[in-house]
């Protein structure tokens, strides 16, 4: 069998869990491509407004940012789910697993601890442009600027943990 392929993750032998591993994987990959679309945005909006005539992007910037965050969400929300029905641990230790691994424990959760940490600093990123202006007049774009340490720790952690990504045409740039 090959990693990677779909069509052997959902046969009639699967393992409980399995459907949400595999929804799990689409859901980041959307995440880490919408990451890169806020990016563009962030340092290419006014410009790009500009050569196409349009008003200003940051409706479509603050839109967008929202569905990374959820997507991000989904994909661990998923992975957790998954990994619960896989072990028959209760949701709440996956969740602790999940959100908080161990990056001492193994090869695993040492990968995770970056999607983690990816997942963290979008977060703040996205609580620091919806909170920020009204908290910290002057810092808030500091705190925004982690949506850069995100995009960089979720290519880390996808280079490593997902098996399409690593063996497909993005592991061949790592």
């Amino acid at each position: 069998s090959r990693a990677g392929d779909y069509g052997l993750y959902l046969g009639n032998h699967t393992p409980p869990g399995q459907a949400a591993y595999v929804m799990m994987r689409p859901a980041g990959h959307l995440a880490y491509v919408l990451v890169f679309l806020q990016l563009v945005l962030g340092l290419h909006g006014g410009s790009l407004s500009r050569w196409a005539g349009t008003g200003s992007l940051l409706p479509l910037h603050r839109a967008l940012g929202l569905a990374t965050l959820s997507f991000a969400l989904l994909h661990a929300l998923l992975f957790l789910l998954g990994r619960a029905w896989r072990l028959g641990i209760p949701l709440s230790r996956s969740a602790g697993e999940v959100f908080f691994p161990d990056p001492s424990l193994n090869y695993w959760t040492y990968y995770f601890f970056f999607g983690a940490l990816a997942f963290w600093a979008l977060l703040a990123a996205v609580l620091g442009v919806l909170l920020g202006p009204r908290l910290a007049p002057r810092g808030w774009r500091w705190v925004h600027a982690l949506a850069w340490p995100a995009f960089f720790l979720g290519w880390h952690h996808a280079m490593h943990t997902g098996n399409e990504v690593r063996e497909q045409f993005l592991g061949r740039l790592y």
